[in-house]
């Protein structure tokens, strides 16, 4: 099979442009799973904090009662 000088430029262009497509999804992708990440992480470290300060409130008001 014989591809013409104007095939092999259009077939290799377009596999550039795939792979380059491929690389910025990927890069985006990595982005977005960092961005839940830390958005997990002060999520997480935010319910802490709530817990800590509804814990603290709890045993306060156990005290009282007794």
């Amino acid at each position: 099979m014989m591809y013409t000088p104007i095939g092999i430029l259009i077939l290799t262009t377009t596999t550039k442009h795939t792979v380059i497509r491929e690389r910025r999804e990927e890069e985006e992708n990595s982005l977005e799973e960092e961005k839940k990440k830390e958005r997990n992480r002060v999520e997480s470290r935010e319910l802490r904090g709530e817990l800590r300060r509804l814990g603290t409130h709890f045993e306060l008001s156990r005290d009282r009662i007794d």
